[in-house]
């Protein structure tokens, strides 16, 4: 996806870069697209940091097509929690910093998948707690996610080992079994 920026020169000579609607516009027009091709549930991955300029725009297309497709949007927010070695715990203030950039952003995930590094142990139930306050969300709709050797296991992890196909299932008020 190409988002078209307008660049002009300023008399001091620096660059101003300006998002216009036209550039919202390409990253809506391809989950649009995408929504209407034939499959009951698409996996649709917005990569890169919440909070980042660049991922504004994506951001942005994210919350339009949600309120365009009321009852059809899932979003799955994974989010990582580090654990510091110092202090011998993980904290979740990078995740908690996230959610609360995506709600500003007028975007309320349905699910938080917190990433972690399993060397250190399995998150604490009472940081899965604070996640879920900080989310707005109940706690079953926490799920816990280990680093895994490529991004691309995560989905296939999430239905393994989670039950996150019976929030699914909820969702789209049908009975899911996760065959993988």
């Amino acid at each position: 996806i190409t988002v078209t920026d307008i660049e002009s020169e300023h008399t001091d000579g620096a660059l101003m870069v300006e998002v216009t609607p036209e550039g919202l516009m390409k990253p809506l027009d391809a989950l649009t697209y995408y929504a209407e091709t034939e499959s009951d549930i698409k996996i649709i991955e917005i990569g890169g940091s919440t909070g980042d300029m660049e991922a504004e725009v994506f951001l942005e297309s994210l919350r339009q097509f949600r309120r365009d497709h009321v009852g059809r949007v899932l979003h799955v927010h994974l989010g990582y929690v580090p654990f510091l070695s110092v202090s011998g715990e993980y904290k979740s203030k990078p995740l908690q910093n996230s959610l609360r950039e995506l709600l500003r952003l007028g975007i309320q995930p349905d699910v938080v998948a917190a990433r972690y590094e399993p060397d250190h142990g399995s998150l604490p139930e009472t940081l899965l707690e604070k996640i879920a306050l900080f989310s707005n969300l109940d706690r079953e709709r926490i799920v816990a996610c280990p680093d895994l050797p490529s991004i691309y296991s995560v989905p296939i992890h999430l239905l393994e080992k989670t039950g996150i196909h019976s929030i699914v299932s909820d969702f789209m008020g049908m009975d899911l079994i996760c065959k993988i």
